[in-house]
């Protein structure tokens, strides 16, 4: 099974659905669906009326983020986010301009 658009870098697929109305094509469809979440792939589903909308780019990006944000959820499940550790400052040394000021503002 070959998807339409496949987007390796977040191993999510785009399969762009657009014969309508048609019986044998809408069997085509379910068994490529249920073989994607059989097989646990991601899949985003377009379909001509998503392709009407003004912003229906923007919505298949919404979806990649919504994917994507529930792939980490799943994962702080199994592995849960360690204690934050404390900031420590780092000691730095005073310049020459830290003392003269120094002195200027104790008056020495």
């Amino acid at each position: 099974m070959v998807p339409d658009f496949y987007l390796p870098r977040y191993g999510i697929c785009i399969e762009f659905f657009g014969v309508v109305n048609k019986a044998s094509y809408y069997e085509i469809t379910e068994n490529k669906i249920r073989a994607y979440r059989e097989n646990f792939i991601d899949l985003i589903q377009v379909y001509p009326c998503n392709m009407e909308k003004p912003n229906w780019g923007k919505e298949i990006l919404y979806r990649i983020d919504e994917i994507l944000l529930s792939r980490l959820e799943e994962y702080r499940k199994i592995v849960p986010m360690p204690e934050p550790l404390p900031l420590k400052r780092p000691k730095t040394k005073k310049t020459l301009l830290d003392k003269l000021l120094n002195k200027i503002h104790l008056g020495e």
